[in-house]
């Protein structure tokens, strides 16, 4: 309801439909579904609403009588359904615990599979209250935001459906007290992300009841924040004062002209002769002081103490990026399983008074389409093989990844190339590969620039070299680019540790677009600045330079969706720091190592050998040392696998395990 389509209109283009009453001056509405459906009953269910847990008569619909639109609503209205979930298991499933050294031991209790082939699917019930609409109507500059619920003879119902499915359900033991752990690095990252979580709240900002433009407006505060926090050197909380007292370099409703120069959103259609109506409510709401007021209060998470009160938002959280966790190591388990064919959720809903699987912090990995489809099947046998592979490929995914790899090792080159202590060696051959005297030059400048960086310990895979050559290496670059380029980067890091947030690069870009060093920079490679709007050039270029950090890069592989429920984006920092770690760490640059690492073997069947990058030949001969040599385990005597091996910023890490080992 209050979604516009031209779907049907078949036999004239300019037919189009919707099932919305037409729009009063109330926020709220109700839609008559006998009106509109043609909606069989399928009972009573337990659904969570702004009262509590209620009983509601659940329709599905096997028809729809769309209406035509009064002439007024523009194409452009759009809605989305309120959905409602709940999981049922009537009964208990096949419980499988981790196993016994795995560094997920105490986190997950149990994993409990629902089968059809052990008569214990589960229900999974999906159903909607009403939808959540943006009216546009022509002759009003803005759009009016509307709720509409379903009911029938004057009740509250809903629409939704029902299927029978196999499912996981991994039952976790969250750490208590979330909100008193954790390092500067993860709170850096849940300050920043439980700003902009406010922001998609309208209880934070109820003045706004978009959370489209709540989302802008939290984006441009933030920029203005960490702006006015760069240039004059105060705290976030200073630069909250100096924005709502009117003393800051840069007003929220600057940020509009000078950070965001291109339109926000243009109207295709143009119907009205508005276009831009999106920049133009938020240029609207920005001049009023009570919303000013309510983003300052919203901002104070950003700088005040974290108490018991973050404790909920942390469990969320929390949950949401094991459950992106688990759905990683599964797909990497088998990668025949499409990513699509299974859900997650992380909250089941209500309980039944028949329901068997009591949950309280439990995640739900369910299939999509209706019956066992096998793609569980698949999956469970893939783990009866080996149950330590899984928990191990569970770990990888809150590994740094690429991204995040690319990040350390673009900071490092420039650190090489350009920092107090630069190599010759290595900036000579970048420089080469800049600017090569022919074709035939350029690849052999390439195979130099590839020896010396593996050389001094880079990883050489193609993310990086993508990145390498895009943003640093680009022909006509000189030293002093480099020296430009490094001193962002590490102002950038520099400042997110005395601020306590997680900086935006468009923010990093702003600060030194100000002055003329970009130009003297571009200067040197013999390209001029242009002459009009000088400060908008500069912070692209600027901008243009910088790569993702932070909170972007770490979650490019622990992406969730879920077309029935906004899920909780990840945070690997949260969790990885809860993770156990697996055996014996051993350094193989101290005298002793490889006693100590038999000896970590036969007790515990694990040990993590850590090595430096640089003298990386002695991981490579501890490999060697342990392919040719048994491990005395109780009353057997076996070889050591390779569990895994990873980078962590200046060190190598391989996991050894005994595979005969007790699970």
């Amino acid at each position: 309801p209050g979604r516009v389509s031209r779907r049907f209109g078949t036999w004239d283009e300019t037919l189009r439909h919707w099932v919305a009453p037409a729009p009063g001056a109330a926020s709220e509405e109700e839609v008559d579904v006998a009106a509109c459906f043609d909606a069989p009953a399928l009972g009573y269910w337990s659904v969570r609403c702004e009262t509590g847990t209620v009983r509601l008569l659940v329709l599905r619909p096997l028809e729809i009588r769309p209406l035509l639109p009064p002439d007024e609503v523009r194409d452009t209205s759009n809605a989305r359904l309120v959905w409602r979930s709940q999981i049922v298991a009537a009964r208990p499933g096949t419980e499988l615990r981790p196993p016994a050294v795995s560094p997920w031991h105490g986190l997950v209790e149990q994993m409990e599979a629902f089968l059809h082939g052990e008569q214990a699917p589960i229900e999974v019930r999906r159903l909607a209250l009403g939808s959540e609409a943006d009216l546009q109507i022509r002759g009003q500059e803005s759009g009016l935001r509307r709720r509409f619920r379903f009911s029938r003879d004057g009740k509250p119902v809903a629409l939704g459906f029902a299927i029978v499915v196999d499912g996981l359900r991994f039952r976790l033991a969250i750490p208590p007290a979330l909100w008193a752990s954790g390092d500067g690095a993860t709170w850096r990252a849940l300050r920043t992300a439980r700003f902009f979580d406010l922001a998609a709240s309208d209880e934070a900002l109820p003045e706004v009841p978009n959370p489209f433009a709540r989302r802008w407006l939290a984006t441009i505060l933030f920029a203005a924040l960490g702006h006015e926090a760069l240039t004059t050197g105060c705290d976030v909380e200073a630069a909250n004062r100096a924005i709502a007292e009117g003393r800051a370099g840069i007003s929220p409703a600057d940020v509009l002209a000078t950070l965001f120069q291109s339109p926000f959103v243009t109207d295709a259609a143009a119907e009205g002769g508005a276009t831009d109506r999106l920049r133009q409510d938020l240029h609207r709401l920005l001049q009023d002081r009570t919303v000013l007021a309510g983003l300052g209060r919203m901002a104070r998470v950003l700088w005040e103490p974290v108490d018991a009160s973050w404790e909920p938002w942390l469990r969320d959280r929390f949950k949401g990026t094991v459950a992106a966790a688990i759905r990683e190591a599964i797909s990497s388990l088998c990668p025949d399983i499409d990513e699509d064919a299974l859900l997650v959720d992380i909250d089941a809903g209500p309980l039944e008074e028949d329901d068997a699987a009591a949950d309280d912090a439990s995640i739900w990995i369910t299939e999509a389409t209706p019956g066992g489809t096998g793609l569980i099947e698949a999956f469970l046998r893939a783990y009866a093989e080996d149950p330590r592979r899984f928990y191990a490929l569970l770990s990888a995914a809150l590994q740094p990844g690429e991204y995040e790899l690319t990040d350390h090792q673009l900071c490092r080159f420039l650190d090489l190339v350009a920092g107090d202590h630069s190599v010759a060696a290595l900036a000579e051959a970048a420089q080469a590969f800049r600017m090569p005297e022919s074709l035939d030059g350029s690849g052999a400048a390439l195979a130099h620039l590839r020896r010396e960086l593996s050389r001094h310990g880079f990883v050489l895979f193609h993310g990086f070299l993508a990145a390498l050559g895009n943003r640093v290496l680009r022909p006509g670059a000189t030293a002093e680019a480099d020296a430009f380029l490094r001193d962002l980067v590490d102002g950038w890091r520099r400042e997110e540790e005395r601020l306590g947030v997680e900086l935006d690069p468009s923010v990093v870009a702003y600060c030194p677009s100000q002055n003329d060093a970009i130009d003297r920079v571009l200067g040197a490679a013999g390209m001029a600045p242009p002459v009009d709007d000088l400060r908008a050039w500069r912070f692209n270029t600027i901008y243009g330079l910088l790569w993702p950090r932070g909170a972007t890069a770490r979650r490019t592989a622990l992406g969730l969706y879920n077309p029935f429920v906004e899920l909780p984006e990840a945070e690997r920092l949260l969790v990885a720091g809860h993770l156990a770690q697996p055996g014996l760490h051993v350094a193989l640059d101290v005298e002793g190592w490889r006693q100590a690492a038999l000896q970590a073997l036969a007790a515990g069947g694990t040990v993590t050998l850590v090595c430096p990058v640089a003298p990386a030949g002695l991981l490579a001969d501890a490999l060697t040392f342990f392919a040719t040599n048994p491990v005395q385990s109780d009353y057997l005597v076996v070889y050591a696998r390779i569990e895994s091996l990873r980078r962590v910023d200046e060190r190598y890490e391989a996991n050894l395990e005994i595979a005969e080992a007790g699970q």
